[in-house]
């Protein structure tokens, strides 16, 4: 089927829709601290009292940011609801995709913005639209009504934003297409999408990777009270928030304390926040050597993941980057890259996957199977279930990965 750009008109005329243009502009990448109006101001050439002829407040030009994104999604998902009812699930998973890749700006403020970077609360104001896609997933108060299609749907998304930001900063991304479409990128993320890690042959037995992977965590290193601190500063103040002065005073000691080990505040971020993430991949590492197979090795790697956010979930509250795109940072000086160099260096699939994105390598798809945990876990936080359950859900998310969504159905079935 010849695709449709989804591109949206920005040649916009008026003033109010120059002003919502240019605070998009501000989201080519994921933003963690709101865009002053100061900003968005000189961007479209006006005084920042200007902005106020238009819109009464900033909440109310994030609620114009609002309205434009989920009715664009709104009208894609209303084409995706048609395409399913006559079987076509790669074309209307294309159309998703191709959305999400052609709106840049649109889809990092999505997820700049989603609270707690969960996806339910764009499944709910979806459905007030009248998309039924979602029904069969929620109850009308926002529980889970069917489990096993929660967690595909968590996969799914996951895998959309974590593959979405890898292309976005590749070359393929900057380059003009013939057709304005992006058609390498999106069908083959689609097929990787349907079909999964399709060379991988599947775990049959689960239990026996398990308890090798518990038996690892019992080798973690005792969590760093100032890391601790640390994550308590976040969660009270956010990332912005964070001062020596604050984890001082959560340690219960003098600024000058932490001065004498710490020559300022980025250095401190830099050991705290590496030796957790030194410590998290040693654990994995642990978990992951005696393995032979490339599927006990992936499965261990998710499933020692989520062990660990269960035991220490401080490590997802550091940086909201790790937690949405998988990537862990080099930490200069902080340790780690020892680790992941070693986890890099294991071979984890038969081949790497052809994705349609230009220099993807064995550390991305590395990233891939530690995104996918994190994310799991977050939503199932959101839902209160007990570790047991997130535990169990670790290996419908490893289906997913192997099988893709037309293997799953199959397993299911």
């Amino acid at each position: 089927m010849e695709q449709e750009s989804p591109v949206w008109n920005s040649q916009r005329s008026g003033t109010k829709e120059r002003i919502i243009d240019a605070a998009f502009s501000f989201y080519k990448e994921f933003v963690f601290e709101k865009v002053s109006l100061s900003r968005i101001a000189a961007k479209v050439g006006i005084s920042k009292p200007a902005i106020f002829k238009h819109f009464s407040s900033k909440d109310s030009l994030m609620e114009a940011m609002d309205e434009r994104v989920f009715s664009h999604l709104t009208l894609v998902l209303q084409d995706m609801e048609q395409l399913l009812e006559e079987g076509r699930l790669g074309e209307a998973l294309s159309r998703m995709i191709g959305h999400l890749a052609l709106n840049r700006e649109e889809t990092f403020y999505l997820f700049s913005t989603l609270p707690g970077i969960t996806i339910d609360s764009i499944f709910m104001r979806l459905r007030t639209r009248g998309i039924s896609l979602f029904n069969n997933i929620f109850e009308s108060d926002g529980s889970v009504k069917d489990r096993n299609l929660y967690y595909l749907t968590v996969f799914t998304s996951s895998t959309f934003l974590y593959f979405l930001l890898l292309w976005f900063s590749s070359p393929g991304a900057l380059q003009e297409h013939d057709d304005g479409f992006p058609a390498t990128f999106i069908g083959k993320f689609n097929t990787l999408v349907q079909d999964g890690l399709c060379d991988l042959e599947r775990i049959e037995d689960f239990e026996a990777v398990e308890s090798a992977c518990e038996a690892g965590m019992k080798a973690a290193k005792p969590l760093n009270r100032a890391f601790e601190a640390l994550v308590s500063v976040i969660r009270k103040k956010g990332a912005q928030g964070v001062t020596v002065e604050g984890i001082a005073s959560e340690l219960g000691l003098a600024k000058s304390s932490l001065y004498s080990s710490f020559k300022n505040k980025d250095e401190m971020l830099r050991t705290l926040v590496g030796e957790e993430l030194a410590n998290f991949y040693e654990v994995i590492q642990e978990n992951v050597g005696g393995l032979s197979s490339h599927g006990d090795r992936i499965y261990a790697i998710m499933r020692t993941s989520m062990l660990y956010f269960i035991a220490r979930p401080g490590i997802l509250s550091i940086f909201k980057g790790i937690v949405l795109s998988g990537q862990h940072p080099s930490l200069g000086g902080g340790g780690g890259c020892q680790q992941l160099d070693w986890l890099v260096g294991v071979p984890l699939v038969p081949s790497l996957p052809d994705v349609g994105i230009e220099g993807f390598d064995q550390k991305m798809l590395l990233s891939w199977f530690f995104s996918l945990p994190a994310m799991l876990y977050m939503h199932c936080r959101v839902h209160r279930w007990e570790d047991d359950d997130m535990l169990l859900a670790v290996r419908k998310m490893y289906d997913f990965l192997v099988c893709g969504i037309n293997g799953w159905k199959t397993l299911a079935a």
